[in-house]
C-alpha cells in the first residue's frame, strides 16, 4: 500500500485535514477515525512518513492557493528547482505521467478541498 492508498482511506473513513495546524507543526494535522487507527499505525515508518510528507506539500499549495494577488500561483513547491520539461512542475520529480508527479497531484487535490483518490496503479499496488 502506498501513502497515497492510506490516506485516501483515512479521509473515506470520515478523517479529517486539520489545517489550522499549520501554525503550529508547519503542515496541517490529521484526525484518524478509530476505525481505521490500528492500520495507520500498523503502516510502515515509510508509509508514515509518506503521508506527513503529503500533508506538507498539502499545506505549502493550500498557502499558495490562498495568496492574495492579481495571478493565479503556479502551485510550485517552496525550494523546488524551476521546472522543466518531462519533470513534475510542482517538485521536479520525474511523473508516471502528466505534468504533476501522483504526490503533488494528491496534494493540490487535499489542499483544493477534493476527495484525493490514487491513482489506480498506486492503489493496486
Amino acid at each position: 500500500m502506498t501513502s497515497e492508498a492510506l490516506l485516501a482511506q483515512v479521509l473515506d473513513a470520515g478523517g479529517t485535514v486539520i489545517w489550522e495546524w499549520m501554525a503550529t507543526l508547519g503542515r496541517p494535522g490529521l484526525r484518524v477515525p478509530r476505525s481505521i487507527l490500528a492500520e495507520v499505525e500498523g503502516a510502515s515508518p515509510e508509509i508514515q512518513s509518506g503521508i506527513r510528507q503529503l500533508l506538507h506539500r498539502a499545506g505549502a499549495f493550500r498557502r499558495l492557493a490562498t495568496q492574495r494577488g492579481t495571478e493565479i500561483p503556479w502551485m510550485i513547491l517552496p525550494g523546488s528547482p524551476r521546472p522543466a520539461r518531462g519533470r513534475c512542475v510542482s517538485c521536479a520529480a520525474a511523473p508516471e505521467s502528466g505534468s504533476r508527479c501522483q504526490a503533488c497531484v494528491f496534494a493540490l487535490e487535499l489542499a483544493l478541498g477534493l476527495r484525493p483518490r490514487p491513482h489506480p496503479a498506486e492503489a493496486a499496488s
